[in-house]
């Protein structure tokens, strides 16, 4: 008799091992934000400088808030497919690569958008897009407007603020002149920037609303409704705002123009706008009420994207998905290195906030330059809110001869090319004539890698108080070379090979030259304004360049042989 024993194996799970770690994946998200990153950073910290993208830095929290509850029922989630991968990908490179010839974070951060739903669509396809299209939509608030489209918003709302308010006090008996953007009472001159042009509230306030509107889920014909409301109250807090400005200091000395009662009146007006926004939200409600569901008594239809629920989310392992793709790692990849190869031998910047602050003192200005006399005591070291458009700083000096008297000033920090003619319209003087001129030869002649200096020649004139003006300015990069007029109108397709010929440049030098293109250099500004009872003569203007052209020649080279110590 034979006995069988019969045995049972248990299976063991299998222990973790680096062959579960899905390394490609991990490798094309690292690529991706070595590719971004950089350029993303620079974009980012450039617009919390400018006051009225301040808001910029709370967004990813609103965005967050706004994906925090889809996120969490979207069921069993599918990796997407490669045409929808596609669709979000092409702009995100395409985006990034002119990005990288243009040296424009503008584009990379745009591009960054489309890459982070792109990544997205890989991972859970188009329900995970759809989930997070809201929170997608509140990122693009952080969106600068294109081709400095927001200072020219902000120039109209200047001129809209300070004629509206000047209508209101003339009817509240309060003496006054309007001079361009300025509120003129006879105690002090109010510029109207100071007082809040608008377009800071203004910028906030529609992120404000964007984020309101999708929390609420609103259809995008309400959304617009209430934009339209919300922007209109916006205007209107700010012809407050200068008004109560102008009146409170002028007739009871309230110092509201300036330092924390500046502040308070402008936080609380902003909290004003918004409780008028959600007023104005309820009263679209009353008149225009939401259709219930049929399907589902008593509920509001949701509008909102990814809000349906599915069902408890289940994530796709990343190693399934196409995020896991060599191909994709290599061109993201080669992105990053064709960006950061050109800051290997970058030169380190002269012409800082810090270093023109040291430098630019009383005793710079020589006290006699062809013939114009340097006046005593007229040396001025003025310091302006950071949203002002003549320039956070400024360093002057003035000189006479004869009727004229002439005005040398250095103003920074600035990003990129500054047209300063802009700012002396806003202050009342109407522009003559504008034109682009090529100075004589500087202290740079002859290198082949700074660009064609040039300086802008503008002539004005001021009726009401007879004055006549003669203005000449150029700009400058941190590094002291100086950035070229900008073209406009045909000669775009130019512009663009100027920033193609800086790429150029910059790779085959590994970033020695070609830098300072972009709109985000920091850069300095030197003008020489000239200004008489009567009109300068062609003498006196061949005085002021030459004025011009000496105090260029002192500051390249300070700063160049600072540079070298």
């Amino acid at each position: 008799m034979s006995t069988s024993v019969s045995t049972t194996t248990v299976e063991r799970p299998a222990s973790p091992s680096s062959s579960n770690v899905p390394w490609t994946a991990i490798v094309t998200l690292a690529c991706l934000a070595a590719a971004y990153l950089p350029l993303v950073w620079s974009y980012v910290a450039a617009m919390l400088e400018l006051p009225h993208y301040g808001f910029v830095a709370l967004l990813p929290v609103a965005a967050g808030v706004l994906a925090w509850e889809p996120l969490r029922s979207l069921g069993s989630l599918k990796p997407g497919d490669r045409t929808g991968l596609a669709a979000w990908l092409v702009p995100a490179v395409l985006g990034l690569l002119v990005a990288v010839i243009l040296e424009s974070p503008w584009f990379a951060a745009v591009a960054f958008l489309f890459a982070l739903m792109g990544a997205a669509h890989a991972v859970g396809g188009s329900r995970l897009t759809a989930a997070l299209l809201p929170a997608w939509i509140v990122l693009w608030m952080g969106i600068r407007l294109p081709l400095t489209a927001d200072q020219a918003l902000a120039q109209s709302l200047q001129r809209i603020a300070a004629d509206r308010a000047s209508l209101v006090l003339n009817t509240m008996d309060i003496l006054h002149l309007r001079d361009g953007n300025v509120v003129e009472t006879p105690q002090k001159r109010y510029m109207v920037e100071e007082a809040c042009s608008g377009v800071q509230s203004l910028f906030a306030i529609t992120a404000c609303t964007v984020f309101f509107a999708l929390w609420m889920r609103e259809s995008w014909w309400r959304t617009l409704l209430l934009l339209a409301a919300a922007w209109w109250w916006v205007w209107i807090a700010n012809v407050a705002r200068v008004i109560l400005v102008t009146y409170l200091n002028s007739q009871y000395g309230w110092t509201v123009d300036e330092g924390g009662l500046h502040d308070a009146l402008g936080i609380a007006l902003f909290v004003v706008t918004l409780g008028l926004i959600v007023s104005t939200e309820h009263l679209i409600l009353f008149f225009l009420p939401r259709q219930i569901d049929p399907d589902r008594p008593g509920h509001v239809p949701s509008t909102a994207a990814g809000s349906r629920n599915f069902g408890r989310t289940v994530w796709p392992a990343l190693g399934r998905t196409r995020l896991a793709s060599v191909l994709t790692a290599a061109a993201f990849l080669g992105l990053a290195v064709l960006q950061w190869l050109p800051y290997l031998r970058v030169p380190q910047a002269s012409a800082t906030p810090a270093n023109l602050d040291a430098l630019l003192v009383a005793d710079f200005a020589p006290p006699q330059i062809g013939g114009w006399q340097r006046i005593d005591a007229g040396y001025a070291s003025t310091q302006r809110r950071d949203d002002s458009q003549w320039g956070a700083r400024s360093q002057s000096w003035r000189y006479r001869s004869g009727s004229q008297t002439l005005t040398v000033s250095v103003d920074y920090p600035f990003r990129g090319w500054h047209e300063l003619t802009e700012c002396y319209e806003a202050d009342g003087w109407l522009r003559r004539s504008r034109d682009v001129v090529e100075p004589p030869p500087s202290a740079l002649a002859g290198d082949p890698s700074v660009p064609k200096e040039q300086f802008v020649r503008a002539v004005f004139h001021r009726p009401e108080k007879s004055d006549y003006g003669f203005l000449l300015f150029e700009v400058f990069n941190d590094r002291a070379r100086p950035i070229s007029v900008p073209r406009g109108g045909r000669d775009v397709a130019q512009r663009l090979l100027d920033r193609l010929q800086a790429f150029v440049d910059r790779v085959t030098t590994l970033g020695a030259v070609g830098s300072g293109v972009s709109d985000q250099t920091q850069s300095y500004q030197l003008q020489v304004f000239m200004t008489g009872v009567t009109p300068s003569t062609d003498e006196d203007r061949a005085g002021a360049a030459r004025v011009l052209t000496e105090f260029r020649r002192l500051l390249v080279d300070k700063l160049v042989a600072g540079a070298k110590s």
